[in-house]
């Protein structure tokens, strides 16, 4: 029997939050794998939890199990996975949660009562005891048992086009599960369009009255102002009515439509604005939906941005959505390395293709993204593949030449360095030092020999 379990808790203002996935006959994973996340430290910051490690390691497959567990299936069932189950509980102080189903290549049946005895014992007492509870997903967890739980994907993409817009029109949102799809649909750009739109009308009439605490005035500048730090760009959006009514951006000293934004802000604009619009049409009435606990899946959000954005990305969105939490999977050290406050969690992969996942590992404030390169991502290549291969031929090379200083001529040691250092400014004050060691040990093991 194939058995994954994702472990909710909620938080001391009664907040749901993803705590442990446990994999058992998932794979690539070892059976027993668990992941456990930690929780966040800086309440004044959203909770990040970072996925990394090599292509085919899971990361992904997690992310799509943790979907599934909200009731979006689709990505899981479309990764080739055959018949598994799984399972996700979520704790509240006297109630617990309890999901699981089961799949055939896209068919997803729910289980219910009696099913859910047999297949999680531990869990059997508390259902007897009427302190459990199964539900078709967490989506649907009753909200008197707590805030109810709201779960997006994203994954950093360039497809975000212009769509209509009506002003002052209706949010077409459709269920939340739909909101779990990793993939930018048409949609999103409708939703995101009318939703900055309503947002920034709103806020031009509340301009007339009382800006500051105005819901729509605050969403808009806390958005504005975080893609202001992200880019180094002022970023205003705009609604105009001439030929007829629709949105534009204002970046830096350029005024466009969505498609003509550089790739890297379509990107942002794309999963950060569709977040917010959900936010914003789920919670209509939510005097602050920016500080709801989300629970977010993002997946390579570095793509299309230069190291430059990678490193603002996480720290502005960690300030902008503080009660959220953010699973994020990504390969960029410059990502890695830009986050203070979160956990990180490595993924590895043994000779026989079996993954497991390392403890949580707290984020340093002090790690660079050489460090991150190293001693996270495992890479301690410094150049390009062929200078990496010449520097280990000069190695095993001076080794022989040290080993018997008398047979082994130097020249060709020294002929090598100088090709090495020939190919740049760095590389020739690195062989300049091996050299001048390098000669030091030769006269060294002459002398005793």
């Amino acid at each position: 029997m194939v058995r994954h379990f994702t472990n909710l808790t909620q938080t001391d203002n009664n907040q749901m939050r993803i705590r442990q996935i446990l994999t058992e006959g998932l794979s690539p994973f070892k059976n027993g794998t668990s992941i456990e996340f930690p929780a966040k430290k800086d309440r004044s910051l959203a909770e990040v939890q970072l996925l990394v490690g090599e292509n085919g390691t899971g990361k992904t497959r997690i992310h799509s199990m943790l979907a599934a567990a909200f009731g979006y299936p689709y990505e899981l069932s479309t990764r080739g996975i055959g018949a598994n189950m799984g399972f996700v509980y979520a704790e509240f102080p006297n109630v617990y949660a309890f999901w699981a189903q089961e799949a055939y290549w896209g068919d997803w049946a729910i289980m219910h009562g009696t099913d859910a005895k047999h297949l999680v014992p531990f869990l059997k007492e508390k259902i007897a005891e009427g302190r459990a509870h199964v539900t078709e997903s967490l989506s649907e967890v009753p909200e008197v048992w707590g805030t109810p739980a709201l779960a997006m994907s994203f994954r950093g993409v360039a497809s975000l086009q212009n769509a209509g817009i009506v002003p002052l029109g209706t949010l077409n949102i459709g269920e939340k599960r739909d909101s779990l799809s990793f993939e930018h649909k048409r949609s999103d750009d409708s939703l995101i369009a009318q939703s900055l739109a309503n947002l920034k009308i709103k806020s031009a009439i509340a301009a007339q009255i009382d800006q500051i605490h105005n819901r729509d005035f605050r969403m808009c500048r806390r958005i504005e102002d975080t893609i202001e730090t992200i880019t180094g760009r002022s970023f205003r959006a705009t609604v105009e009515t001439h030929p007829d009514v629709h949105l534009k951006v204002q970046w830096g000293e350029q005024r466009m439509r969505f498609e003509e934004l550089p790739d890297g802000l379509r990107s942002i604009i794309g999963w950060l604005l569709g977040c917010i619009a959900k936010l914003d049409a789920f919670l209509p009435k939510d005097e602050n939906p920016l500080d709801f606990p989300a629970i977010i899946l993002l997946d390579e959000p570095e793509t299309h941005l230069h190291p430059a954005w990678q490193r603002k990305l996480l720290p502005a969105v960690q300030r902008l959505l503080t009660n959220a939490q953010l699973i994020v999977a990504t390969h960029s050290p410059f990502v890695i390395s830009s986050v203070n406050s979160g956990w990180i969690h490595i993924f590895r992969c043994n000779d026989r293709g079996e993954v497991s996942v390392d403890p949580a590992k707290e984020c340093s404030k002090g790690d660079s993204y050489m460090d991150v390169l190293e001693d996270i991502l495992g890479i301690d290549e410094w150049y390009d593949p062929e200078t990496e291969k010449l520097l280990a031929d000069f190695r095993t090379l001076r080794a022989q030449v040290l080993k018997d200083p008398l047979s082994n001529r130097p020249e060709a040691l020294e002929k090598l360095a100088k090709e090495i250092s020939e190919r740049s400014r760095s590389l020739q004050e690195t062989m300049g030092r091996e050299m001048r060691q390098f000669n030091v040990q030769l006269e060294a093991r002459k002398a005793t020999t």
